[in-house]
């Protein structure tokens, strides 16, 4: 077993270090429907996302984030825009999917793959692609930490080609010991953290989703230029002006948002601590927002602790307006992520006037205050702080008074600004900054 780990790492390691770009093919990435473009008014951004390829019109959709819509807020300093990530193909969309591609939104699929052994598999395939995709005829972001990120970087960086990082996570946090339990879990800590420092060392400009936590971890450049903005949409309208008042008793409405396709976001942690309120006497019932490949097993665990009756899994939720009603018939809403960036989800639940319990991880004591979070893998912490803010009702009010101030720096109007500003110096090539 230590030798086939080991055999893995190195193959790894040695596969990314020595994937130097082949000068010789280099060729443009295609001009599509907006013809040659300048850097100015063209964009080229990777994701590591999952997207799908309707082959039957050449359609690229999703089933849950970065739809079209997210797309639009780089068009205010681009004319056109290139999505660089994995799609997988699909004969046609399912229902409640949103499409990705427009007029000016583009699609540059790479090879399909899965894990660890997936990606080595396509290797020599993505490396070709992203060879074929460089050029310096367009403007060039890198959403990370990103496995596609750090190839892509590489190229980049070789033909002295500027880029810029939008850093949306912590390698550090996400392959923590309590948050994945796999082989090559500390090489990959090691190794994410590390060119994740390296990006940042080498980037034009980076913005980060924390105000100072990954800027700590991941400094750039002191000539390089930098922003702190959310991903989140939050318009006015979605804050609250007045707090419904708080529900009293021992029955109250408890909400989980979040993706099941891994453990990292902690609904099994939830589960057990909602066990443990049940012995203390509290009947809380959970709304589960979110799907993925562990609903199943969590199902199970739910029905295992006898939670079957006081546990709701409602599949994903697409629609906007159904999360906001999920939102504010409840009295708590409960994230106990293991790993973070600055969770979306939790400014969503503040700004309808919701108090919330969360782990100490990631951006989130950028949102909470401390009382408000526990340490994450903690059942019984994270029991401990439910049921104390179950039983006062003014506890609650408080939170969610605090909460309603904080989410202020998380609108629309607030975050455009920087966003906006970011993507202008780059347009316009002014990263580095001026004399007087």
């Amino acid at each position: 077993m230590i030798n086939g780990v080991n055999a893995m790492r190195t193959i790894i390691t040695q596969c990314l270090n020595n994937a130097s770009p082949a000068r010789a093919t280099l060729s443009p990435a295609p001009a599509g429907r907006s013809g040659s473009l300048s850097a100015g008014q063209r964009l080229m951004i990777s994701i590591e996302y999952r997207f799908y390829h309707c082959v039957a019109d050449d359609s690229y959709w999703t089933d849950a984030a970065f739809d079209n819509g997210f797309w639009q807020r780089y068009l205010s300093a681009f004319s056109h825009i290139g999505i660089i990530a994995r799609a997988s193909c699909i004969e046609a969309p399912e229902p409640g999917w949103k499409r990705v591609d427009s007029e000016r939104v583009h699609f540059h699929a790479l090879p399909f793959y899965l894990g660890p052994l997936g990606f080595l598999r396509r290797f020599f395939s993505l490396t070709r692609t992203l060879d074929r995709l460089c050029t310096d005829q367009a403007a060039w972001i890198i959403r990370a930490p990103s496995i596609l990120g750090i190839l892509l970087y590489r190229r980049l960086e070789q033909r002295g080609i500027p880029f810029h990082l939008e850093v949306v996570g912590d390698p550090a946090d996400a392959f923590a010991a309590h948050v994945i339990d796999h082989p090559l879990r500390r090489f990959f800590r090691w190794f994410f953290t590390r060119e994740l420092r390296r990006q940042c060392a080498a980037a034009r400009g980076v913005a980060y989703v924390t105000r100072t936590r990954l800027q700590q971890r991941y400094p750039c450049a002191p000539e390089a230029f930098s922003a702190a903005y959310s991903s989140i949409e939050l318009p006015q309208a979605q804050v609250v002006n007045t707090l419904p008042p708080p529900r009293a008793g021992r029955e109250l409405r408890l909400l989980f948002i979040g993706s099941l396709a891994q453990r990292y976001k902690g609904l099994h942690v939830l589960l057990e601590a909602l066990r443990r309120c049940r012995e203390q006497g509290w009947h809380f019932s959970l709304d589960v927002l979110g799907d993925g490949r562990f609903r199943p097993e969590l199902v199970q665990q739910a029905e295992a602790l006898g939670l079957e009756a006081q546990v709701h899994f409602h599949g994903m939720v697409a629609a906007r307006a159904g999360v906001i009603g999920y939102l504010d018939r409840a009295d708590l809403f409960v994230l106990p992520s293991l790993t973070e960036g600055l969770p979306r989800v939790v400014i969503e639940a503040m700004a309808r006037g919701i108090p919330c319990v969360a782990t100490r991880v990631g951006g989130i004591p950028e949102l909470l205050a401390e009382e408000d979070m526990v340490p994450p893998n903690d059942a019984a912490a994270l029991a401990g702080r439910i049921m104390a803010l179950a039983q006062c009702p003014d506890l609650r009010t408080r939170q969610a008074r605090r909460n309603l101030v904080t989410v202020q720096d998380y609108l629309d109007s607030v975050l455009a600004r920087r966003r906006t500003g970011f993507y202008q110096r780059i347009a316009t090539g002014s990263g580095i900054p001026q004399a007087g």
